[in-house]
């Protein structure tokens, strides 16, 4: 038994012969680079990324404005402070590779 709205269903074609056209409006959507982009390469604002270097490394017994995090007072930060700073997970360095 054949239900009617499969048996009065039109065939697939119709759907074939209709193409979509893309509008010209989308295809004119080109990235062009500014003088703001080109000035400012790290898109920071112009904001001195210092060298990356762990607070771990730093010198603990230097004369620091905060001890415990080993920066003085308006120090600029690396962008990648949460991985560099005391906070984060220390580097083990007390045995070489060959000698573990």
């Amino acid at each position: 038994m054949i239900l009617r709205p499969f048996a009065a269903a039109r065939p697939i074609s119709h759907l074939l012969r209709r193409t979509h056209k893309p509008t010209p409006t989308l295809l004119t959507q080109i990235r062009t680079l500014t003088q703001a982009d080109i000035d400012d390469p790290g898109m920071n604002g112009g904001y001195p990324n210092p060298p990356a270097q762990k607070r771990q490394f730093r010198d603990p017994y230097a004369d620091w404005w905060d001890k415990q995090e080993r920066r003085n007072f308006g120090e600029p930060v690396h962008e990648d402070h949460d991985i560099l700073g005391v906070f984060s997970p220390h580097e083990y360095t007390h045995f070489s590779a060959q000698k573990g």
